[in-house]
């Protein structure tokens, strides 16, 4: 359940803003906090360097389940005097320091598919290429930069699997591109799964320590996702994203 704290909540929408049958992330954040319902009537539909800041919304409502099982589960408490924070105007008011960005992802129409080891099946490869390609990689880059650089917001930047349910991406390079644009806006990046112990994450998990203790840059791990991009190409790649860029990050790659 997302309770409130200092946190920067990515939340992952199209650019209407529309709402689909049954609760997921969108649906629930909106309904937790109604004050950010007003965005949807005077927003325009975002365009690819934009995206939609929302700061100061109160969580109202608890709740629980998710999709179907979504249900309210009683009032949120009093606000404490430890979240009453200073407005611009240097007036106390009482609000959460919590930001909230609305950001949409490219979306692709055929779904990938990994294997037990989330490697890509043989018949995904093509869809994968498609996502790989570098003006689609550029586009969710420059996007997810445009989401991260809230002005005045320096807290973790709370995120998941952006733009990997009904608009087919694929978790990996969605986690690698997140990454990228949170360390350029020099943030740091809490991801969260719906599973309480995903695999991929924990595969994630070790990436990114590989990545930190060989000391690789931003543009490096760019490269390598050009790389990749070139070997879905040329159907020579026989790994996911994650275990690619392990491999040339322990220099066993050639």
């Amino acid at each position: 359940m997302l309770v409130q704290t200092s946190f920067h909540f990515i939340r992952f929408t199209n650019l209407f803003y529309f709402f689909v049958k049954g609760c997921l992330q969108e649906e629930i954040l909106f309904s937790i906090k109604p004050e950010c319902l007003a965005a949807r009537y005077f927003s325009q539909p975002l365009k690819a360097n934009q995206a939609l800041a929302i700061s100061g919304a109160r969580q109202y409502s608890r709740y629980r389940g998710y999709r179907d099982t979504f249900e309210f589960y009683g009032n949120m408490e009093t606000i404490p005097e430890s979240q009453i924070v200073q407005t611009r105007e240097n007036v106390p008011r009482k609000m959460f320091s919590t930001h909230l960005t609305c950001f949409d992802a490219f979306q692709f129409s055929t779904s990938v598919r990994n294997d037990k080891d989330f490697k890509p099946k043989e018949e995904s490869i093509g869809a994968l290429e498609q996502q790989y390609q570098l003006k689609n990689v550029i586009r969710e880059l420059n996007k997810a930069l445009v989401a991260f650089s809230v002005p005045e917001c320096n807290q973790p930047i709370s995120t998941g699997w952006w733009g990997c349910g009904a608009f087919c991406g694929d978790q990996q390079l969605k986690f690698v591109v997140q990454w990228i644009a949170a360390s350029v806006c020099g943030r740091s990046m809490r991801f969260h799964d719906t599973k309480i112990d995903s695999p991929l994450i924990r595969k994630g998990q070790k990436m990114v320590e590989m990545v930190l203790r060989t000391q690789r840059t931003v543009r490096w791990i760019f490269v390598v996702l050009q790389d990749y991009a070139k070997a879905l190409k040329i159907r020579s790649v026989e790994m996911g994203l994650f275990d690619f860029i392990l491999c040339f990050s322990g220099g066993r790659c050639k």
